[in-house]
C-alpha cells in the first residue's frame, strides 16, 4: 500500500498534517482520506495543456474536488 500525499486544496485531503512526511522546506504534507484514487492523463484534444504544462505534468486525480471558500479561494 502506498502513501498518497496530496498537494492540492481538495475536499478529500486530510485536515491533520502527516507525522511521517514533510516537504524539503519543512512545510507539512497532507494525506488523502480516500481508500483509493484514480490517477489518469488529462484529456487534451488540441494539445494546449501539454504545451503549457509539459508532458510530465499531464496526470490528475479523477476524484479532485476543490474546497470552496467564501471568495473562491482554495487556500493554497
Amino acid at each position: 500500500m502506498a502513501d498518497l500525499i496530496c498537494s492540492m486544496a481538495c475536499k478529500h485531503r486530510s485536515k491533520r498534517p502527516s507525522r511521517k512526511w514533510r516537504h524539503k522546506d519543512g512545510r507539512p504534507c497532507y494525506a488523502c482520506t480516500l481508500n483509493y484514487v484514480y490517477i489518469s492523463r488529462v484529456f487534451d484534444m488540441d494539445g494546449d495543456i501539454c504545451a503549457v504544462a509539459g508532458e510530465n505534468n499531464m496526470a490528475h486525480c479523477t476524484f479532485y474536488e476543490p474546497i470552496e471558500g467564501p471568495e473562491g479561494d482554495e487556500g493554497v
